[in-house]
């Protein structure tokens, strides 16, 4: 309890020692994230790539013969690559070319889904628990996911939700692997709403129908906050349905909702 009240009082400095002394772990996350950051005073120096150094990195520059020396350009290329190889490859799972041997996905596969849904349920640090709901819709390289968790604190009784919107160009490397990259939005819904942008990268390496393992990290800001949403699982089942069990970290900058979680996935 002393930790915690240390870290409410850092987060939320203007409140009287009787309003710390009855916020809880939900509360103390929310106003974490709800915070209004103090900007760097003036003249604060910043580090800024000189545009004459010939040291920008990423960019794309030839010598006086004519060749080009900048490993950016080669970085920046070979991701492109990989980007657009990702993207066909899905396309083609579900769209085989015709007079190809190229093997068609099955329904029920893990990898890139027409549909899928998530459930779990998430232990706390303290009394406080989570349910969780995720639903995705996709067709080859275009999926659309939805992300919502319930906290429940029993002691002070207060209640969090946080919602992921994101919007996915899914990449795939064979049938075994799929990563993702999405762009949407992170809502906190407690006493107050706040929005913020959000991005995710979730990579997905299922060897077969009987075993896979899942990382879905998520990078939030909401006022300049930093949220971060780390889940890692272990899945075990068969084609279309499938138990989990994992660990999830979601942390703002002062205070941390992690624990254990347990829960089913389906999918087609």
């Amino acid at each position: 309890m002393k930790t915690l009240l240390k870290l409410l009082m850092c987060g939320l400095f203007s409140l009287s020692i009787s309003l710390l002394a009855r916020a809880g772990t939900l509360d103390a996350f929310e106003r974490s994230a709800d915070a209004d950051n103090t900007h760097p005073a003036a003249g604060t120096p910043t580090r800024h790539g000189d545009a004459n150094d010939g040291t920008s990195f990423g960019a794309c520059r030839n010598d006086e013969h004519g060749e080009d020396d900048g490993f950016g350009a080669c970085l920046a290329e070979g991701a492109v690559m990989a980007l657009a190889y990702g993207g066909v490859n899905s396309l083609a799972l579900v769209y085989p070319p015709q007079d190809s041997d190229f093997q068609r996905r099955e329904n029920g596969d893990a990898v890139i889904p027409f549909m899928a849904f998530d459930t779990s349920y998430q232990r706390v640090a303290g009394d406080v628990s989570a349910m969780d709901y995720r639903g995705e819709l996709g067709a080859a390289f275009i999926g659309f996911q939805a992300r919502t968790t319930l906290y429940d604190e029993n002691s002070s009784g207060d209640d969090l939700k946080i919602t992921q919107l994101h919007g996915l160009y899914r990449m795939s490397f064979g049938k075994q692997v799929e990563v993702d990259l999405g762009f949407g939005s992170l809502t906190i819904r407690g006493e107050q709403k706040e929005t913020g942008f959000s991005m995710t990268t979730p990579v997905l390496i299922h060897p077969n129908d009987h075993l896979g393992i899942e990382w879905r990290p998520v990078w939030s800001t909401i006022k300049e906050n930093r949220i971060t949403d780390n889940d890692l699982s272990v899945t075990t089942g068969w084609r279309y349905v499938s138990f989990r069990i994992g660990y999830r970290w979601v942390t703002s900058d002062t205070v941390s909702l992690n624990g254990p979680q347990a829960g089913l996935s389906l999918r087609w």
